[in-house]
């Protein structure tokens, strides 16, 4: 039997993913993967909530392990971005 997150949901799994799951009316600014099931049902990716092993899987398959999900984190600042780089930038200095 096919995944319920096969290929063709791969791209609006992602795009789940690149948002906070504040968006979606949730109290955490970060993905679990019990959250992730729960969003993925309610915005009618799959015909019903997932186990955290299965959604797992379908990031795996997108190419990402949930270890690294510290890559998704976004925040609602529209000067994020420029902010983060200026820290890394500061951090960075001296080290060598």
């Amino acid at each position: 039997m096919p995944p319920i997150l096969d290929a063709a949901k791969a791209e609006p799994l992602k795009g789940l993913l690149h948002q906070s799951p504040r968006r979606f009316g949730k109290p955490r600014s970060t993905w679990t993967l019990d959250l992730l099931a729960e969003v993925t049902f309610e915005q009618g990716l799959t015909p019903r909530r997932l186990s955290h092993e299965a959604i797992r899987q379908a990031v795996k398959r997108l190419g990402h392990g949930w270890k690294r999900a510290e890559t998704w984190i976004t925040s609602p600042d529209p000067a994020y971005a420029r902010k983060k780089h200026a820290r890394d930038r500061k951090n960075t200095r001296g080290t060598d």
